[in-house]
């Protein structure tokens, strides 16, 4: 998922006021690649501040874990990660999932599969 799909997703939702009891919070350049972004897992968070996030991070120029900058665009692609400094390649967003649901298979899975299940519990309400 990029990071234009995810604020149009966070966008159509009428109640932006709304918690959800998980949500992704802030964001950074994602150690896996420097040009891509992670957001952390935070608690108690309303849709309006997670797109606040998401819509701060565009045209932001964010530093590489080693060095570099990085400007993110709507073609950015998205990832999950506990924080800045790690990159776990999806295992982390597999948890994440797992943590909702222990039914879902996330074996074999691409990471943005993984980003997007997500998104998609944490938009229904399910977290």
């Amino acid at each position: 998922m990029n990071l234009g799909e995810y604020i149009s997703i966070l966008e159509k939702i009428k109640n932006s006021r709304m918690v959800v009891p998980t949500g992704l919070g802030k964001c950074d350049s994602w150690r896996g690649s420097y040009d891509e972004l992670c957001f952390s897992p935070i608690k108690n968070i309303s849709i309006h501040d997670m797109l606040a996030n998401a819509k701060n991070a565009l045209k932001k120029t964010f530093y590489g874990y080693k060095g570099g900058e990085y400007t993110m665009s709507p073609f950015t692609e998205i990832h999950i990660e506990p924080d800045s400094c790690s990159w776990t390649d999806g295992e982390y967003a597999a948890q994440f999932i797992h943590s909702i649901d222990s039914n879902i298979d996330t074996e074999w899975k691409t990471e943005d599969w993984l980003v997007r299940k997500a998104v998609n519990l944490i938009i229904n309400g399910i977290v």
